[in-house]
């Protein structure tokens, strides 16, 4: 049996000037079963013609009326077919050994519903500022047991 399948959703809201590296994070990957859908949810931006001209052949591109974050990443949803899923916002980007980590926990404990990290913070350098945990006061304390309350009203 091979590895799982990850689907990483893309929503894209006139961001081409980030979409690039967000599509190339989730691309280079080194867990090797990466299916990459992004959704463009009404830009003006030329987001299509940069999926077009430079992913055409890599990703699944859905493009839809401006509805909001929460319909482009339902539509994301229903194009992927993964056995896992992340939402990667389209001005954010993976660490390249990102899902390899988290699936392997979600391989090795079958009891675990999720998993999340930390967010690094950086400037228009990309230069790391901090960390969003930081930003948080989750440094202080350890998160365990049932946390979705928590992580769902500190968007970690």
């Amino acid at each position: 049996m091979g590895s799982p399948k990850v689907s990483v959703i893309i929503p894209a809201y006139n961001h081409a000037r980030y979409l690039g590296e967000a599509v190339e994070s989730a691309l280079g990957q080194t867990h090797g079963d990466v299916e990459v859908v992004v959704v463009d949810d009404g830009s003006t931006d030329g987001t299509d013609a940069l999926v077009a001209d430079r992913y055409a052949s890599s990703v699944i591109y859905v493009r839809q009326e401006n509805r909001g974050l929460p319909s482009a990443r339902n539509t994301g949803l229903a194009r992927s077919t993964g056995d896992h899923l992340v939402f990667l916002d389209a001005d954010d980007h993976l660490t390249p050994d990102c899902l390899e980590k988290k699936v392997e926990v979600l391989e090795r404990r079958p009891e675990v519903g999720w998993v999340f990290s930390d967010l690094y913070l950086t400037d228009e350098e990309g230069k790391v500022t901090g960390r969003w945990s930081e930003r948080l006061h989750y440094f202080r304390r350890q998160l365990r047991g049932q946390i979705f309350g928590e992580l769902l009203m500190g968007n970690f």
